[in-house]
C-alpha cells in the first residue's frame, strides 16, 4: 500500500468550494504554508480524521495542478480512512470530489454514480448546503445528456437552498443553469428571465468567474432567437474577458459560440477566425483530458496490485508472527526467517527502484507536454497577431481592436510560464546538468539551458517559440554546441543527452 510521507505535503489554507465546476482557487494559498502542513500532520498522525481531511486536501492540490495520478491516489487514501471512521460528511465530500474527477475525463455515467451517492449521504445527514451543491453538479450532468426535465428537478432543489443560504456564487450559477436548459427545451421566454437574473445577481456581486459564463449564455440564446446583434454584443464581452485572463476553457467556448454566430449570419472568414481559436484550445484541453485518463488508469492499476501485494505481505507477517510464537527457541526458524526477511528487503528495493524510473519517465513527459504548452500558447498569439493587423475595422471598433492587441502583446511578453518551465528543467535535470557541465567546462549557462530542452526532444520551432526567438538563431546556437561538444552532425543531439553513459 502506497505510503505517506509527511515531507512531500503542501499545506492548502483555503474553504473548498460547494461547487465542482467552479472551483478556482490562488496559486499562493496552495504553496504558501508547507510547514504548516507539515507540523500539522506531525500533530496528527495519531489521529485519522485529521489525515482523512489532510489526504483530501492534498488529492484537491494535486489535481488543480493537473497531477491526476497523484490526486486519484490522495483521493483513495482519504477515502479509506473515512470508510474505517464511518465518517458520513467527510465521505460525502469525497465522493462528490471524485465526481468531478469523472467529469473532467467526460465519464459522465461514471461522475453521476459518485455524485447521487455523496448526495444521498448529504440527504441522510440533512445538510443543506452539501445538498444544494450536489443538486447543481448532478442537474448538470443530466443537462450534458439531454435529459432536461431531470437537470430542472436538481436545479430547482438547489435554487431556494441557495437563496435561503444567500450563496450568490452559486445562485447566480444555477440561475445561468436553468437559463440554458429552458433554452434547449425552447422556452425562450423562461430561459430569458432565468438567464437576466443570473447576470444581474453576478453584476451586483461583481462576480466576474461567473459573469463570463453567463455572458456566453446570453449570446447562445440571442443567436437561437436570431437576435443577432444582442448575441454578439454578449459573446464579444465573453470572449475579451477570456483572453484577458488567458481563460482557456472559456477562450474555447467564446470562440466556438463566435464562430457559430458569424456561420448563422454568412460571416465565413470571421466564422473560419474563430473557429481556428477555438480548434487550438479545444486539441489542448483534449490533451490534458487524456493525459488525465491515462494518470487514472494508471493509479487505479497500481493501487490494486498494492492492495494485492499488501494482502500477501499480511499473510506472511501473521504466518512469520505464528511460528516466531511456536517456535522461539528453534535457531533454523530464525535463520529462515532472517534470510526470507533479506529477500524480501532486496525485492523491495528492486520495486522502488523501478517506481522511480517510471516516475522519473513520467515527470520528463509531463515536463515536455508544459514545454510544448508553452511553445503552442505563444505560436497561437503570435498566430492571432498576426491576423489582426489584417482586419479592417471601423473607426467605432478600432479602439476595442487596439486594446485587444495591447493584451495580445502583454500575454507574448509575460515570462511567467517560461519561469516556471526553466525551474522545472532545472530542479529535474540538476544531476545531467552538473554531469555535463564537468565533462565539458566551456559550456554557458544559456548552452546548458539549451542542452536541457534538446533532452526533453523539443523540436527547433518548439525552441524558438519557447524562448521567443527566430529558429535560424536555435539552428545556429545547436551548430555552436555541436562543435564545443566535438560531436559529428550524423549524431542526433536528443539520443545524445538521453544516454546515460553520455555524460
Amino acid at each position: 500500500m502506497f505510503r505517506f510521507d509527511k515531507y512531500l505535503i503542501i499545506f492548502l489554507l483555503y474553504l473548498f468550494p460547494s461547487v465542482v465546476f467552479a472551483l478556482q482557487p490562488a496559486q499562493g494559498d496552495r504553496t504558501s504554508r508547507k510547514d504548516r502542513l507539515i507540523q500539522a500532520i506531525e500533530n496528527n498522525l495519531a489521529n485519522p480524521d485529521s489525515l482523512s481531511i489532510l489526504y483530501f486536501r492534498l488529492g484537491e492540490h494535486y489535481r488543480y495542478n493537473q497531477n491526476y495520478d497523484s490526486a486519484y491516489r490522495y483521493y483513495n487514501l482519504s477515502l479509506n480512512i473515512a470508510h474505517e471512521r464511518s465518517d458520513n460528511k467527510q465521505l460525502a465530500l469525497i465522493y462528490n470530489a471524485i465526481g468531478g474527477f469523472y467529469y473532467h475525463t467526460e465519464n459522465y455515467e461514471e461522475a453521476y454514480d459518485w455524485m447521487n451517492r455523496s448526495y444521498t449521504l448529504y440527504q441522510e445527514m440533512n445538510d443543506e448546503q452539501g445538498i444544494a451543491s450536489v443538486a447543481n453538479n448532478l442537474g448538470e450532468l443530466e443537462r450534458l445528456k439531454g435529459n432536461y426535465n431531470r437537470a430542472l428537478s436538481y436545479y430547482n432543489t438547489a435554487l431556494p437552498i441557495n437563496e435561503k443560504l444567500r450563496h450568490q456564487s452559486n445562485l447566480s450559477f444555477n440561475h445561468n443553469n436553468i437559463g440554458l436548459t429552458y433554452a434547449h427545451k425552447q422556452n425562450y421566454p423562461y430561459s430569458l428571465y432565468h438567464l437576466k437574473l443570473a447576470e444581474r445577481i453576478a453584476i451586483e456581486n461583481n462576480l466576474s468567474s461567473n459573469l463570463n459564463n453567463i455572458q456566453n449564455s446570453l449570446g447562445t440564446y440571442y443567436r437561437l432567437v436570431q437576435d443577432f446583434d444582442s448575441s454578439y454584443f454578449y459573446l464579444s464581452q465573453a470572449f475579451r474577458h477570456s483572453v484577458s485572463q488567458n481563460l482557456v476553457f472559456q477562450i474555447k467556448e467564446n470562440s466556438n459560440s463566435l464562430s457559430q454566430l458569424f456561420e448563422h449570419t454568412g460571416k465565413t472568414d470571421s466564422a473560419f477566425f474563430y473557429y481556428k481559436i477555438f480548434k487550438s484550445y479545444n486539441d489542448s484541453i483534449l490533451n490534458n483530458k487524456n493525459l488525465m485518463r491515462m494518470g487514472l488508469l494508471t493509479i487505479r492499476n497500481q493501487l490494486a496490485n498494492e492492495r494485492k501485494m499488501e494482502k500477501v505481505k499480511q499473510s506472511r507477517q501473521e504466518m512469520v508472527y505464528f511460528i516466531v510464537f511456536i517456535s522461539i527457541l528453534s535457531v533454523l526458524i530464525i535463520l529462515f526467517l532472517l534470510w526470507r526477511n533479506q529477500k524480501n528487503k532486496a525485492r523491495h528495493s528492486q520495486l522502488k527502484m523501478k517506481h522511480l524510473s517510471l516516475e522519473k519517465k513520467y515527470l520528463n513527459n509531463e515536463l515536455t507536454n508544459f514545454a510544448l504548452h508553452i511553445s503552442e500558447h505563444n505560436s497561437l498569439l503570435e498566430e492571432i497577431r498576426e491576423m489582426m493587423k489584417q482586419i479592417n475595422v471601423s473607426d467605432e471598433n478600432r479602439q476595442q481592436l487596439n486594446e485587444l492587441k495591447v493584451k495580445l502583446t502583454t500575454g507574448l511578453s509575460n515570462t511567467q510560464n517560461k519561469k516556471i518551465l526553466e525551474q522545472k528543467v532545472d530542479e529535474q535535470n540538476r544531476d545531467f546538468i552538473l554531469k555535463l557541465s564537468k565533462q565539458y567546462p566551456t559550456l554557458t549557462k544559456s548552452e546548458l539551458k539549451l542542452c536541457s530542452l534538446l533532452k526533453l526532444n523539443l523540436s527547433t520551432k518548439d525552441i524558438a517559440a519557447i524562448n521567443k526567438v527566430t529558429p535560424q538563431a536555435v539552428k545556429v546556437a545547436r551548430y555552436r554546441l555541436r562543435k564545443k561538444l566535438n560531436l559529428h552532425s550524423d549524431i542526433n543531439l536528443s539520443d545524445y543527452f538521453n544516454r546515460s553513459e553520455s555524460v
